[in-house]
């Protein structure tokens, strides 16, 4: 008989922001807690109280055996004994604590999930015609007509994502759709008297491990009543909306959550500065590059020399008097792109710059997404097709990179290896024997990259560039960091440097207890020997307990891992020093990763975490830079002027900007980061200003470059350099001449014979005060919200600044809720027009009625008169009228305003 939950009790005292948390708690009234609070927050602790509030057995599920054996360890806290809880089914106890991974294998979830489908479409079919004839139709199905069958899958697949998200009965017990395996242990669970389940870090759950969660539920749910409580340090990115709908229809709203933020100020976390370095490519990866980027340009060029480009570009600019002014208005990004074009076609006309593969791609996107344009499909699909091959998307929401061989050049690059063993090096002369680093890795095995950036990666060695090897051979070769210890841990072994090898296996021998033990051998890696494990049971756990035996001892004070061992769960609180070489982007495994380092020490309570980013910017591969500005859109930390705030112009103002550093700024950039890094003290004292009890204000971002013109006081002045009828007829005699097959040389002698370019964009004139368009803007949208039923912005207020990049607009006097509302009904109405139901217009403005007010006039009318009350004029107007179908087509001509979100603690 195991002790129940009533003998128990918390032998600690709760921080502040803890009993925050438990007190949202409180008022749920259903028994499903959803809790989000940042690592180091103590979320375990919390969910074993919640677990201690309900009182019956509990199952604990977690995504990592490291995880799932702190859960075991923990319920000492509230003074369990040791067989309070346990990791074994088969064994009695109070608390099971198992991994996801018993429920099925997590690589497999999408195979898992078109598994359940198809027995899902097999159970509807033997309703009808029996299961054998169910079967044999099925099965002809998918020889005779493949396309069918996915077509059916598919129909099916999303009948069951519905069903997670609305509780909706598909008509087949939950047994059937997860197959015997996962039926099997669902049985056994039930068969414990489960009554509460507790799924950590529960971002997790989406899709297949939502329709295994929910399936456990519902059958403990048969039996008593059913607690589920879940936690996480951030929630998920959903790949779809359907996926979000899943998550929430498993755990519902957030019912507490904390900042991380508020656990800085509070002292729960360590504070920390994040930090970037821009690594150098190594010669022969900077000539692929270069010519990756030389032949993608010239196959555009292919296109942008073609007659239907031409006939577009010319009449861009022709078709009214004022055509360069209204271009430039409507898209100035467009129209420098387009007067460099020009210029790059030997036409006499003024353009800042050479003409690049952006504006290259630039110009595609407006061409191929223009409404009144005409263009054949087969030309638009020939585009398309190139632009896929070499990594571009072209979507309505414009130009989408994905993953193309230059990317893998970057992200794999040697000079990654390199740069985290120089920042060690600097971490190390600043911390000494301080210092406890984790560079972290994304891959530890080989994997064959593309041939054509084989060469470019080192050639046979280029199958393993960016693991962890080679990563350690790099950070082996800094000297000073050698001399400190390195170890490296993977899924396939462990190794460390030679110089500290006899330390290293000394200190994890002496630590060990259990009959386990070490030696070493060689290694293929330079400058170091491999670790071989004795005795029983040496995996990946106890591979991470020893390396945190030679961290404690001293013997090491760098660990190399990969991101599926550490990037969450794995906790060590003397870690002072992150690299991140990951190619992770998304904010959920950022946080995750990050909050490794951010561990309160409590042997040296004044620990700064240095939280350093080393990535590649090449000018015509933004992918890693994306990335990096990609894991910082989410993330807190302070800024130049000592603000907290999230994005990435926290880490540099430079790092602001979409677009890659250039080559020349990459020294400045970089000594100015570490300069900022270093003075650990000044870190010290901006967190020192916190306020534990602030909250994150919404912040809209709004890039000057591309406001627009309504706000200015006088109009733009333009320099006419040529006839603009002689260009008209030069540009469509060079289409036909390239129409004629003739050399590209050719043509351009034939359009500049013919006439010189129209005017091209100068000055673009004083602005009146933008900031004061946007706060009047901002101003109307929560007077509009309020009006239309969200009375909790009543009270808000709007204020606006000017930034390096444009202008920033800010909601404060309300609490996170209301103001991400705000922030989100803003940044779509200065967003993409797209087809709304109802647009808002003044004047040349035109602006979308945001979505959350829904289609009906009772609930935009409102919006619309409360807008009006503070920008005058403002007028409401149905999709569905000439008027409107005129201001659409103009507005997908016209680039919207670049903006992006971010969050400012006060």
């Amino acid at each position: 008989m195991t002790q129940p939950w009533d003998g128990l009790a918390p032998a600690f005292e709760w921080r502040k922001s803890q009993r925050h948390l438990l007190g949202l708690c409180g008022h749920v009234t259903d028994r499903r807690w959803h809790v989000c609070a940042p690592p180091g927050a103590g979320k375990t602790l919390v969910g074993l109280e919640l677990a201690r509030w309900h009182g019956t057995r509990t199952l604990v599920l977690s995504p990592t055996t490291a995880i799932r054996d702190q859960w075991r360890g923990a319920v000492a806290s509230f003074g369990a004994p040791p067989r309070f809880a346990t990791t074994d089914l088969d064994r009695s106890a109070q608390l099971y604590s198992i991994t996801y991974q018993l429920l099925g294998n997590p690589g497999a979830a999408a195979d898992d999930l078109h598994a359940a489908a198809r027995r899902l479409w097999l159970a509807e079919v033997t309703d009808k015609v029996g299961e054998d004839a169910a079967r044999d139709r099925i099965d002809a199905v998918e020889r005779r007509d493949p396309a069918q069958a996915r077509k059916e899958l598919g129909r099916h697949v999303r009948v069951l994502r519905r069903s997670l998200a609305t509780g909706e009965d598909v008509g087949v017990p939950a047994e059937r759709l997860l197959g015997a395996r996962a039926s099997a242990v669902v049985e056994r669970i039930a068969g414990l008297g489960v009554g509460c389940v507790v799924l950590d870090e529960c971002h997790h759950l989406l899709d297949w491990w939502a329709l295994v969660v929910n399936a456990l539920v519902t059958r403990l749910a048969a039996d008593r009543d059913v607690a589920v409580i879940g936690l996480t340090a951030t929630l998920p990115e959903p790949g779809s909306v359907q996926e979000g709908l899943n998550y929430t229809g498993l755990l519902g709203e957030v019912d507490a959550e904390l900042h991380l933020a508020a656990m800085v100020a509070e002292g729960g976390v360590a504070p920390w500065r994040d930090g970037v370095r821009v690594a150098e490519l190594a010669p022969e990866e900077t000539t692929f590059l270069d010519t990756w980027a030389s032949s993608f340009a010239g196959r555009l060029d292919d296109h942008l020399v073609g007659e239907p480009f031409i006939e577009w570009a010319v009449a861009r600019v022709e078709s009214e008097e004022d055509g360069w002014e209204r271009l430039a208005d409507a898209d100035p990004l467009v129209a420098e792109a387009l007067a460099r074009w020009f210029v790059a076609r030997g036409m006499d006309a003024e353009a800042t710059g050479e003409l690049t593969l952006d504006d290259r791609i630039l110009l595609l996107d407006a061409w191929l997404h223009d409404p009144l344009d005409e263009t054949p499909k087969d030309v638009r699909d020939e585009v398309k097709q190139v632009l896929r091959r070499h990594g571009v998307a072209l979507s309505a929401s414009g130009v989408r990179w994905t993953r193309s061989v230059a990317d893998i050049v970057c992200s794999r690059s040697t000079a990654k290896g390199s740069a985290a063993g120089e920042i060690l090096r600097h971490e190390e002369a600043q911390r000494g024997d301080d210092l406890c680093a984790l560079v972290v890795v994304e891959r530890d095995r080989a994997t064959s990259p593309p041939a054509a950036a084989r060469a470019a990666l080192g050639g046979d060695a280029g199958t393993d560039a960016g693991t962890a090897a080679r990563v350690l051979a790099a950070v082996c070769a800094e000297g000073a960091v050698a001399a400190r210890g390195v170890l490296c841990v993977t899924g396939s072994g462990a190794w460390c440097d030679a110089l500290t090898a006899d330390r290293v296996a000394h200190a994890v021998n002496v630590a060990a207890t259990d009959g386990r033990w070490i030696s070493t051998r060689g290694s293929d890696i330079p400058s170091v020997v491999e670790l071989v494990g004795h005795g029983p049971s040496w995996g990946t756990a106890r591979w991470l307990s020893a390396a945190a035996a030679a961290l404690t001892d001293g013997a090491a004070h760098t660990l190399v891992a990969t991101r599926g061992l550490v990037g969450e769960g794995w906790n060590f609180p003397r870690l002072n020093v992150l690299v991140d070489l990951s190619e992770v982007a998304s904010t959920t495994a950022m946080t995750q990763l990050r909050g490794r380092a951010l561990r309160i020490d409590p042997e040296r309570p004044d620990k700064v975490a240095s939280l350093w980013d080393v990535v590649i910017a090449h000018p015509t591969a933004h992918g890693d830079w994306r990335r990096f500005r990609r894991r910082h859109a989410r993330w807190w930390g302070p800024a130049r002027d000592g603000t907290l705030v999230t994005g990435a112009a926290k880490v540099h103002p430079r790092a602001g900007d979409p677009a890659p550093p250039a080559p020349g700024e990459h020294a400045a950039l970089n000594a100015e980061s570490a300069g900022l890094m270093a003075d650990r003290a000044a870190t010290r004292r901006m967190w020192a200003g916190v306020d534990a009890a602030g909250v994150a204000t919404s912040v809209v971002h709004v890039a000057g470059r591309r406001v627009r013109r309504q706000v200015r006081t006088r109009g733009r002045r333009w320099r006419t350099v040529g006839a603009t009828t002689g260009a008209v007829a030069g540009a469509v005699a060079g289409a036909g001449a390239v129409a004629a097959g003739w050399p590209v040389v050719a043509v351009l002698a034939v359009v500049c014979g013919a006439g010189v370019l129209p005017p091209v964009l100068l000055a673009r004139g004083r602005m009146r005060s933008r900031e004061g368009f946007l706060r009047l803007l901002g101003e109307a949208v929560a007077a509009g919200l309020a009006a239309a039923g969200h009375p909790e912005l009543t009270a808000a207020r709007v204020t606006t600044h000017a930034t390096a990049d444009g202008t920033s607009t800010t909601i404060d006097g309300v609490d996170d809720d209301a103001a991400t509302l705000w922030a989100d009904a803003f940044e779509e109405v200065m967003g993409p027009l797209g087809t709304p139901r109802w647009l808002l217009v003044n004047g040349e403005h035109t602006w979308r009625v945001p979505r959350v007010l829904g289609a009906t006039r009772d609930r935009v009318a409102p919006f619309a008169a409360a807008v009006a009350n503070v920008l005058p004029g403002t007028a409401l107007l149905h999709a569905g009228s000439p008027e409107a179908a005129e201001r659409t087509v103009a507005a997908a001509r016209t680039r919207p305003d670049d903006t992006h979100r971010t969050l400012r603690w006060t």
